[in-house]
């Protein structure tokens, strides 16, 4: 009977001693997770502030074109200035 008593000790032990370290990791989870949840939130903050931002080299194209249509509308104006100042003059 006392090794029975003996026995039920140790389990009651490595019961306790398991339960203790199982508390362990779980509060360690609990910490990996909130941190994996506040690394994925940054990241997607991150990548919601990259997709706000206009492609640079998209925009560069359009303000290059842009610039080129006004240089052409310029040049235009500038020959209609001759030509007008031609007409008066002469």
């Amino acid at each position: 009977m006392s090794d029975l008593g003996g026995r039920l000790t140790a389990l009651r032990k490595d019961y306790a001693a398991l339960e203790q370290e199982s508390d362990g990791i779980e509060l360690q989870l609990s910490l990996n997770d909130a941190q994996h949840r506040e690394s994925i939130a940054a990241l997607q903050h991150e990548l919601d502030a990259l997709r706000e931002k206009p492609n640079l080299e998209t925009r560069l194209q359009e303000l290059q074109e842009r610039c080129d249509e006004m240089e052409e509308d310029l040049k235009e104006k500038c020959a209609e200035i001759e030509r007008t100042d031609d007409k008066y003059l002469v």
